[in-house]
């Protein structure tokens, strides 16, 4: 039988037949033709990686391609009594003991003369291509040979030996004896014994290894029986007479190469990019299962855009594979690659052709909006823009962070819909092409819920007196604090009022800073020219508080000449609320209503000169201090409840920061708990720059209060000191 496909050749008188599986003639070849004299041939093999066809008569040796065409034809040095094509496509021929081993081209690579190893007449012959060995069997006698000659065991069989296959893979030699089926292992112990006489197969004469099935047929009187390797008799096939020649498919092993990596068309950034390849072997289309050392006997043709690599793989005899690394970098764009192995007996690969693309050259950016830096006063903006890879991505990265929306990731074009938080925002945005390049780019944008407006004095002004009074208006949370050049400025909803700014003469700056609880800041400033102080000053104590209020004023004379009068409007509606012509008399009013109030003077001197000045009165209601303090302890709980440990500490002060932040922290597992047990704030008292407070507290030896202080710090944000 030739390889799968090609059928069965026979050898008739002098002519070469080849059938196909159906038993239809494909060709003939007449031996006549080929221009030698072939008498009687008996003998013959066929090569199952060509398909050349090898036969002999008593003495001449020929060897004709699968279509009938000479390759060559030689005179043995004795006669032929069988022939075995070895692996490597070689012929391995027995005569009367002596071995003669030929190429395929019938150049004579050795011939050993097995005189002085083996006293009977040696009839079968089986090449061990894998083991590297040769066995030989007469009828009382297994011999083991090396490629030299030199025995390797030699075993008496009882009985007649009437056959010999090999199972090529683990290199078991199988005979059938008059009436026995054994196996002998590659070093020559028996491993199995069959007996035949039990089984009813007296006196078989042919057998032979089945690469495909893993099994034996054995030909006997009765037919033919098929054996698992394990000696097993799977079935018997009556012939109905004789069965004296049995041919199986033959033993091919075929070296395959796999790829690893990079798997084909592969895109990648990594300019030097590690290439793996994989050994196997197929036995007859089938697994071989054989271990790293007979994979190390591969080499390997290789090119890498048309250079040979094949030096530089290494193999690794525990994956079985071999890689290799460019040591420097390959070009941009496609690659192309080959590579084919061949095994230990000269047969090829499968051939891999693959093409792998390199790019490292990140996308761009185009265009971002809103341009880095920004800062914006509401805190919905959009996030748009653009790559230039039409097929690479953008990913914003933690989109959930600004409860945003938006395809994530997006194509070339990019458009999100982000809700700011309060203060620095930093969008993390990543360009990525099909390579992995990324491109990162990071947008700075700032949400800025204040805002403030400065009214008087106008920027440039020039200002008749020592100090000002800086009003104006700001847009922001409950609690923000305003200071003007250190003076803190009174409230009134979203106005504000520093009066009593100090100036120096001549050019002056006014900066004004609106601090929330939060720590976000606004800042506005405005230049004035002051000409120095003025000749009467009026000085308000305290100039803020809660109502009823009662406000004591007093005059400053800076005019070297007597006061002859004083006139005071203390709520601003235009009349005189008070007139005095003594300069130490005292001047008070009590102010009941909440609100602000423009209290104006007016001093005549002994001269007969009147001077006018103005102060503004803040008088703040009692109900919405409480409101606002209390509101502060309430968003310090609400915040501990969540475990928004920082966020909590913005409500106490900095003298106290360190000292809640340890005890907040440690805390911090059963913190939502303790948080109910703090205790409810109750009555308290409110000053200019503190508040005292109440805090009522569950203990186990009932209801304790405890005090709690606020107190308006440096930057006019009221926080907690103390509780």
């Amino acid at each position: 039988m030739g390889a799968e496909g090609c059928g069965v050749w026979v050898l008739v008188q002098r002519q070469l037949v080849q059938y196909d599986s159906n038993g239809s003639l494909i060709q003939r070849i007449d031996l006549g033709s080929l221009g030698k004299k072939v008498d009687d041939a008996r003998q013959l093999a066929v090569d199952p990686y060509d398909e050349s066809l090898w036969f002999s008569d008593e003495r001449q040796l020929t060897h004709v391609s699968a279509t009938g065409q000479l390759v060559g034809s030689w005179e043995a040095p004795g006669r032929i009594r069988e022939l075995a094509v070895a692996l490597d496509q070689s012929i391995w021929i027995l005569g009367n003991k002596q071995l003669w081993h030929y190429s395929a081209q019938g150049a004579r690579l050795a011939s050993l003369d097995l005189r002085g190893q083996i006293k009977e007449e040696p009839k079968w012959l089986a090449v061990d291509s894998l083991g590297g060995r040769l066995w030989v069997a007469g009828e009382k006698r297994l011999v083991q040979l090396d490629p030299d000659g030199q025995v390797a065991f030699n075993v008496f069989v009882p009985g007649e030996i009437r056959a010999l296959a090999l199972e090529p893979r683990n290199g078991t030699a199988w005979i059938a004896a008059k009436n026995e089926l054994a196996a002998y292992a590659r070093d020559g112990n028996l491993i199995k014994a069959v007996d035949l006489h039990a089984l009813g197969m007296n006196d078989p004469e042919a057998l032979a290894y089945d690469p495909l099935g893993h099994s034996l047929w054995l030909g006997h009187k009765r037919g033919v029986s098929r054996f698992s390797l394990d000696g097993t008799l799977a079935a018997t096939l009556s012939a109905g007479k004789e069965v004296e020649a049995i041919s199986a498919p033959p033993f091919i092993v075929t070296p395959v190469l796999a790829l690893i990596q990079p798997p084909p068309d592969a895109l990648t950034n990594n300019p030097t990019p590690t290439i793996t390849l994989s050994y196997d072997a197929t036995c007859s289309g089938q697994p071989c299962g054989f271990g790293p050392v007979y994979y190390g006997n591969y080499s390997l043709t290789a090119l890498l855009d048309g250079q040979s690599i094949e030096n530089l793989f290494k193999f690794d005899d525990k994956t079985v594979q071999a890689s290799y690394i460019p040591a420097n970098r390959l070009p941009e764009g496609v690659n192309t690659w080959t590579a084919q192995a061949k095994d230990g007996f000269g047969h090829l690969s499968n051939k891999i052709t693959s093409t792998f693309t390199i790019d490292t050259i990140p996308p761009k950016f185009i265009h971002i909006s809103p341009p880095d830096g920004s800062v914006f006063s509401t805190p919905m903006v959009a996030i748009s823009g653009n790559i230039d890879d039409p097929q690479g991505v953008v990913v914003l990265e933690n989109l959930g962070n600004w409860n945003g929306s938006g395809a994530n990731p997006a194509t070339q074009n990019f458009n999100y819909q982000l809700t700011l938080k309060p203060g620095l925002n930093v969008i993390n945005l990543v360009a990525i092409d099909k390579a992995g390049n990324e491109t990162r780019a990071a947008l700075h944008l700032a949400y800025n819920p204040l805002s403030l407006v400065v009214t008087s004095p106008a920027s440039g002004a020039a200002i008749n007196g020592g100090t000002a009074l800086v009003t104006g208006t700001f847009q922001g949370p409950a609690n923000t604090g305003i200071m003007v050049n250190g003076v803190a400025a009174n409230m009134d909803g979203n106005h504000f009022y520093a009066d009593g700014v100090p100036l120096q003469p001549g050019p002056n700056t006014i900066t004004v800073t609106a601090t929330t609880p939060d720590g976000l800041t606004a800042v506005q400033t405005i230049s004035v020219t002051s000409t120095g102080a003025s000749p009467v000053d009026v000085e308000a104590v305290p100039a803020s508080g809660l109502a009823p209020l009662t406000v004591n004023f007093m005059i400053v004379n800076n005019t070297g000449n007597p006061v002859q009068k004083i006139e005071a409007d203390f709520d601003g509606n235009g009349a005189i609320d008070f007139t005095a012509t003594d300069p130490n008399a005292p001047i008070a009013f009590t102010y009941t209503a909440p609100g602000v109030y423009q209290a104006r003077m007016a001093v005549t001197d002994s001269q007969g000169n009147v001077y006018g000045s103005t102060k503004t009165i803040v008088v703040r209601s009692f109900a919405a201090m409480d409101t606002m303090l209390r509101s502060i302890y309430a968003g310090m709980l609400d915040k501990l409840r969540v475990g928004d440990i920082d966020g909590a500490l913005t409500a106490v002060t900095g003298s106290v920061y360190g000292k809640y932040k340890a005890v907040f922290t440690t805390l911090k597992p059963s913190l939502s708990g303790v948080v109910d047990q703090l205790g409810a704030i109750q009555s308290g008292t409110i000053g200019d720059e503190m508040a005292e407070y109440t805090i009522v507290r569950s203990t186990p030896l009932g209801p304790q209060a405890f005090l709690i202080y606020f107190i308006r710090g440096e930057d006019g944000v009221w926080r907690i000191d103390g509780m």
